[in-house]
């Protein structure tokens, strides 16, 4: 059986937030990074180097991606952080293990600011 250090990082981010992208936020007044598991709810807060800190801190109101490596649960990790400032003081986004990953429908959600990401557009389905 596999030890959860031993997983690959999306099986290792999937395990623990159930999730492969889960969701981020970086607040003003702290160095960490808070992430959601699939309910929503931050259950990890990941110390940041402060160079990552400040190009988190640097992004607006376009969604870009900071690179930085974290620590979570003992399992060394490089986390694409997608994102954007939400408002003056929050930064929010998704996290993945790799650049190369689908981001159209995060994206979008991140386009509409109060929108849960757990609710469903009856439009849209």
């Amino acid at each position: 059986m596999l030890e959860i250090n031993e997983l690959r990082p999306d099986d290792f981010l999937a395990v623990r937030f159930g999730l492969l992208t889960p969701a981020w936020t970086v607040t003003s007044d702290s160095d960490s990074v808070q992430l959601a598991d699939a309910d929503g709810c931050r259950c990890a807060a990941v110390p940041v180097d402060p160079n990552s800190i400040l190009q988190i801190r640097k992004l607006h109101d376009g969604v870009g991606c900071v690179v930085c490596n974290v620590n979570i649960s003992g399992k060394s990790l490089t986390l694409y952080l997608y994102g954007k400032r939400v408002c003056e003081h929050t930064w929010q986004g998704v996290a993945a293990s790799h650049r190369n990953f689908a981001l159209e429908h995060e994206v979008v959600q991140l386009a509409q600011p109060g929108v849960p990401r757990k609710v469903v557009n009856i439009r849209d389905a």
